[in-house]
């Protein structure tokens, strides 16, 4: 595994727990602060390497499958 697919792996890993913490404390994952003072709480040793747009970005694009998928279930009565 060469340094971008770990980069990529990586910053996969601190989406979906970023996400995740966010969706839990009712946090807007669009604001900047917010996710800023996730990321320092998940991974206090590398928070200040984490480029905080590229990771709002991705929690976008999560949040826009995750609700697109959701709406295509069928609905169980």
């Amino acid at each position: 595994m060469n340094n971008e697919d770990k980069s990529a792996e990586e910053m996969s890993k601190l989406v979906l727990d970023v996400y995740s913490y966010a969706l839990s404390n009712n946090i807007d994952i669009t604001n900047q602060e917010e996710i800023t003072k996730i990321v320092a709480i998940l991974r206090p040793e590398t928070s200040s390497e984490v480029n905080i747009d590229v990771l709002i970005q991705g929690l976008v694009a999560l949040d826009r499958m995750t609700k697109d998928r959701v709406a295509k279930e069928p609905v169980s009565n």
